[in-house]
């Protein structure tokens, strides 16, 4: 939040911050003295309201301000009605699975097919089932140059650039990617849809594996990173765009964050750190991207 500038009078200062908000300005009025300060609640608008100050300045009897308070009533109540049927809609994370059993067909499918990979890769036992799970890895060479290749995707096997997602190591690595995927996934079908989701998985997933891939080889696997990307969508939706009803708690986030960090320590083996990272950063993005062009587009 940050000063404008200021107005004689309350009148004037309640004038202004009706009009700004008849152009999507959001701004407060606070006494300071004789005077009454202007407030801007976001700092990329201050210069577009000094301009709609230095306006009125010069012509405060123009009908537009007038008729600014009528106008903005009526934003009010708009927004005022968006927050209590968004109150309306919210579903508690801790129930969002319980509640919409019939509204997340493909957060069911991931799961499913996790579980028969799990099953076919005989818990995922490298040593016993390596034809199956390296039939599943982005690629089941690692040139001798150290340089990462993809022979297996330019010979047609297209299929592995997504499928390590499917492949999962030990018992616990499955159970705890399999609760975060119907947690984080069940919400985001519910509000965004499933051909929005699917979207969301496959680019988030991309992020994740060629991440690692390019980081330290083809040999990985795990829905953690892509499970990353929804935590990182769901914590930029839930920010900034509060009115959609995503909601994600603090602790999940001091939880979420607390890991990857944790994984990168090397403590915990083994770990795609890299993907974790790839995906989070994705999926992030794509909950941002929204409120990016709508401040770019402002701005312009």
């Amino acid at each position: 939040m940050r000063l404008a500038g200021t107005v004689a009078d309350q009148h004037d200062a309640a004038t202004l911050v009706d009009y700004l908000l008849t152009v999507d300005i959001a701004a407060k009025a606070e006494q300071a003295g004789e005077k009454w300060q202007l407030w801007i609640l976001d700092e990329d608008q201050v210069q577009a309201a000094k301009q709609v100050l230095a306006e009125f300045a010069a012509n405060p009897h123009d009908a537009k301000y007038q008729s600014a308070a009528q106008a903005a009533e009526k934003i009010r109540r708009a927004e005022r009605e968006k927050v209590r049927a968004a109150k309306r809609n919210m579903i508690n994370l801790s129930g969002a699975a319980a509640n919409s059993r019939g509204r997340r067909p493909v957060t069911m499918m991931l799961l499913a097919a996790c579980a028969v990979v799990f099953a076919l890769t005989d818990f995922g036992n490298f040593d016993t089932k390596r034809g199956v799970m390296t039939k599943l890895m982005m690629s089941g060479f690692v040139s001798t140059d150290g340089r990462p290749v993809l022979p297996e995707f330019e010979a047609g096997q297209f299929w592995r650039i997504f499928t390590p997602m499917l492949l999962h190591m030990s018992i616990m690595h499955f159970v705890f990617n399999m609760v975060w995927l119907v947690e984080f996934g069940t919400q985001i079908e519910n509000r965004a849809g499933s051909i929005a989701f699917v979207l969301i998985i496959l680019a988030t997933d991309l992020a994740t594996n060629f991440s690692q891939f390019l980081w330290d080889g083809p040999t990985f696997g795990g829905m953690s990173g892509v499970n990353y990307g929804l935590f990182g969508f769901i914590w930029m939706k839930s920010y900034y765009e509060p009115w959609k009803g995503y909601l994600i708690s603090q602790n999940t986030i001091l939880l979420q964050v607390a890991w990857l960090f944790a994984c990168m320590t090397g403590y915990l083996g083994s770990v795609a750190n890299a993907g974790h990272v790839g995906g989070l950063a994705a999926g992030a993005l794509i909950g941002y991207a929204p409120t990016l062009y709508r401040r770019l587009t402002r701005k312009t």
